[in-house]
C-alpha cells in the first residue's frame, strides 16, 4: 500500500528575480521514506529545496505540507511546522562550540523552553554521532564532522521532513557509509527525507524512490534501479556531459555518470 504523502507540490513555478528555474513542477513525497533527487547541473534540484524550505517564493503553484498550504509561509514558520534542511556548503558559527551551534538551531526552531532546547540539541548531536565533540570549536572540525554538525543543526528542531542537499559530497566511501547510517536511523524514527545527491551509488543504497529532474521539471520517478537504468536518464546525463565536453575542448566525453 502506497505511503500517504507528507508533501504535495502542485504546478510549482519558481526561481530568482525574473529567471524561472522550476516550471509547472508537480511531485508527491511519501511519508516515512527517503526520496532521492537526481539530475544534471542546472536542472533545479537545489531550487526545489529552496522553494520547499521557503527561501524563495514561487510565482505559481502550491506547496502542501500534511494538508496545510505553506506556499506563502516564511522559512522560520516552515521550520516550526517541521521542515529542517542542510546546505551544500556547511557554514557553522566557527567561533562557537559544536553544542552552542546546535543549541542555537534548536532554540530558534523549537521556540520552546531553554531546557527543551538543550535536550533537543544534545539528542541531535547524539543522532549525528557528534556528541563526543560537543565542546570543540566548530571552525576546527574536519569535513565529515562539519557535515555531521549540519545534520545535527537541521534535526535539532525535531523535523518530520528533512531536506539534505548533497550532504555526502566530498566524503570518502567510508565517510559516506557513516552518513548513510545516520540517515537510515533518522528514517527508522519516522523522519521523511528528501535527499539531493550526485553520487548514484549513494542514492541506490539510501533511496526508496528516485526522482530525476531536467530543466526544472520531473522527468522520471520510480524505484532507484529502474530510474537509473532508464534510457531517459542515460540520455539526460550523457547528453549534458557531451555538451560540457564540447564547450571545453570540442572532444567526445568519456567517464562515468
Amino acid at each position: 500500500m502506497p505511503s500517504k504523502p507528507i508533501l504535495t507540490i502542485k504546478g510549482l513555478t519558481a526561481g530568482y528575480t525574473r529567471l524561472s528555474v522550476l516550471h509547472d513542477l508537480s511531485l508527491q513525497i511519501p511519508q516515512g521514506q527517503i526520496t532521492g533527487i537526481i539530475g544534471p547541473n542546472g536542472s533545479g534540484k537545489s531550487t526545489l529545496l529552496n522553494a520547499i524550505s521557503g527561501m524563495i517564493r514561487p510565482t505559481a503553484g502550491k506547496i502542501i505540507l500534511s494538508a496545510r498550504d505553506i506556499t506563502r509561509l516564511s522559512p522560520d514558520a516552515r521550520c516550526r511546522l517541521g521542515i529542517g534542511r542542510t546546505f551544500q556548503v556547511p557554514r557553522p558559527f566557527a567561533r562557537m562550540r559544536v553544542f552552542e551551534n546546535t543549541l542555537t538551531a534548536a532554540a530558534f526552531g523549537l521556540a520552546s523552553s531553554r531546557r527543551d532546547s538543550w535536550e533537543a540539541a544534545r539528542a541531535a548531536l547524539a543522532k549525528a554521532h557528534l556528541l563526543e565533540k560537543k565542546d570543540v570549536l566548530a571552525g576546527s572540525l574536519n569535513l565529515l564532522d562539519r557535515k555531521r554538525l549540519e545534520i545535527a543543526r537541521a534535526i535539532s528542531a525535531r523535523p518530520g521532513l528533512l531536506l539534505l542537499d548533497e550532504i555526502a559530497a566530498g566524503l570518502s566511501s567510508e565517510e559516506v557509509t557513516e552518513i548513510l547510517e545516520i540517515v537510515a536511523a533518522l528514517k527508522a524514527e519516522g523522519v521523511t527525507i528528501i535527499w539531493i545527491e550526485h553520487m548514484m551509488d549513494t542514492m541506490l543504497r539510501a533511496a526508496d524512490t528516485l526522482v530525476c529532474m531536467a530543466e526544472g521539471r520531473v522527468a522520471l520517478t520510480g524505484e532507484p534501479e529502474e530510474v537509473l537504468r532508464s534510457r531517459a536518464v542515460e540520455e539526460l546525463y550523457l547528453g549534458r556531459l557531451g555538451e560540457e565536453a564540447e564547450h571545453a575542448d570540442g572532444g567526445t566525453p568519456a567517464g562515468e555518470v
